[in-house]
């Protein structure tokens, strides 16, 4: 099945983002990446692009622009968003066909991008045409459908990691948009897939998108797809997520998340870091895919299981819950040990390997390239900003390729410039009550421990780096705080609720 990369981030020069706030804001260097605490609870997201030395208005336009393309542009060769005769109805085409990795990958874009109009039309697409109804597969979204009326499905069976970002989306956006009259539903639907996903009475042939005895996800719940799993499939920071914010919480996701670092950790080839596409729940590469040669002999003789495409997201995967939640410092040193095995390779690395680091072909990916940036934001080694900057020079992809390879790079650029926030989280405060508002500003004079705040009008608020008030004060002007100790704060400002922060001495 194909496969929706979902990647994220961890911090050296960060990026603070209020839950009212889609643009990002450079701050303090390296306040990210020595905190014991993850974006969860900071609010404070890294953003590599900066520390690259790109402007705040370069990375806007980079990010709108890209955006703009895949979802506005020319239909023939940019686009993949398409508006139906319905007009409450979109879709995400692919080359012909729509996918429920591609919906739930576009839904999380347009939570990104604070485009609730996109993310309800895609959602209602996804309720109605896709979402199975009765039988077996009851609340599984169907993996293919046509993109023309009836929407005929080519596919019944689910692709898991549809149902991963199809819930993690809902959950999210009824967070930023809470009290628009379209998200109301949103915590309920993202529930409902939740136990849809963890039904264990569906009969011999189709069974829960996850393994009850292991905590895993499985690759597909169909006859022997439910016996092995995806190590791409494996989202930990989206099950933590889950765990705090599903109105049940009695679902297996922290043990997921702990499950899913397990087969990491037995699956990473020890010397490259790379992953198979399959693997059984003990992090045993299957051999779905092979590639032989002759050896001394003249016999034909079988390599190990290759990384390619499907196996793609795993690095952005890990990078995501190091930076959310700081959960396993492991994260780092596989970061490390990814990109210097992709550092390492002559010419530039290639598009698919052997888990043992033997190309298999001649091409470079831009699938790979995004993934790889992503993959960065959880190394703390400085030359690993280069995947970034590849990131950044690689042309947004067009014409065939961007049925591939659109929203893999759309996601990557989000997370790379430290845009794919987890709305809702304690370092976020207050939910969204209007996401098209701008933000009004105000200015910070320090000296020493007091902090000066100009141009304020309304709550000022001073928050640890875990997002605790520590003190607050009501001002029409300005207002001076004081930070009680040395470190990383946060004041928040304004009935918006604009966030900045400092490091005070």
């Amino acid at each position: 099945m194909r496969r929706t990369i979902r990647l994220a981030l961890a911090g050296l020069l960060t990026t603070v983002v209020h839950a009212e706030q889609s643009k990002a804001t450079p701050v303090a260097p390296r306040a990210a990446l020595e905190s014991t605490q993850g974006a969860w609870s900071t609010g404070v997201y890294r953003n590599l692009f900066a520390e690259r030395g790109h402007s705040a208005a370069e990375i806007d336009a980079k990010i709108d622009g890209a955006f703009h393309q895949l979802f506005f542009g020319d239909s023939a060769t940019q686009s993949i968003y398409r508006v139906q005769a319905d007009t409450s109805l979109a879709l995400i085409e692919s080359a012909g066909l729509t996918t429920s990795p591609d919906m739930g990958a576009a839904m999380l874009v347009a939570v990104m991008m604070d485009r609730p109009e996109v993310f309800q039309k895609l959602w209602k697409f996804a309720k109605n045409q896709m979402q199975n109804t009765i039988g077996d597969r009851q609340g599984y979204f169907a993996w293919q459908v046509e993109t023309t009326p009836p929407y005929t499905p080519l596919d019944l069976n689910p692709s898991s990691n549809a149902e991963e970002s199809i819930a993690t989306a809902l959950f999210l956006a009824a967070r930023r948009w809470k009290g628009h009259a379209e998200s109301a539903g949103y915590q309920v639907q993202a529930d409902s897939i939740l136990w849809y996903m963890t039904r264990n009475d569906r009969g011999e042939r189709m069974h829960s998108l996850v393994d009850s005895a292991r905590k895993q996800i499985v690759f597909a719940p169909a006859q022997t797809g439910s016996l092995f799993t995806d190590p791409a499939y494996h989202v930990p920071a989206f099950y933590r997520l889950w765990s705090a914010f599903a109105t049940s919480n009695s679902g297996p996701w922290k043990e997921m998340a702990d499950s899913s670092y397990a087969l990491w950790k037995r699956a990473e080839h020890p010397v490259t870091g790379l992953f198979p596409v399959l693997s059984t729940f003990d992090g045993i590469p299957k051999l779905a895919k092979s590639y032989a040669q002759l050896d001394d002999t003249g016999e034909l003789r079988y390599g190990d299981t290759t990384f390619d495409v499907e196996a793609y997201p795993v690095g952005g995967n890990i990078a995501v819950d190091w930076d959310w939640f700081r959960s396993d410092t492991w994260a780092v040193d596989h970061a490390k040990k990814q990109l210097g095995f992709f550092a390492s390779q002559v010419g530039g690395y290639k598009s698919q390997y052997t888990l043992s680091g033997v190309a298999l072909d001649t091409q470079a990916s831009v699938g790979l390239i995004a993934c790889n940036a992503a993959a960065a934001l959880a190394s703390n080694r400085g030359s690993d900003g280069s995947f970034a900057e590849a990131l950044w020079n690689a042309p947004i992809a067009s014409g065939d390729d961007r049925y591939t390879s659109g929203l893999v790079q759309m996601l990557s650029l989000l997370q790379v410039s430290g845009r794919f926030i987890a709305y809702g989280s304690p370092g976020l405060s207050v939910g969204i009550q209007e996401p098209s508002r701008a933000p009004k500003s105000f200015s910070i004079r320090q000296s020493g421990g007091l902090l000066q705040v100009e141009g304020v009008e309304g709550i000022v608020r001073l928050l640890d780096a875990r997002g605790r008030e520590t003190s607050r004060a009501k001002s029409t002007g300005s207002v001076t705080l004081a930070a009680p100790r040395p470190g990383l704060w946060i004041v928040e400002a304004g009935a918006n609720g604009t966030r900045k922060v400092l490091v005070a001495p």
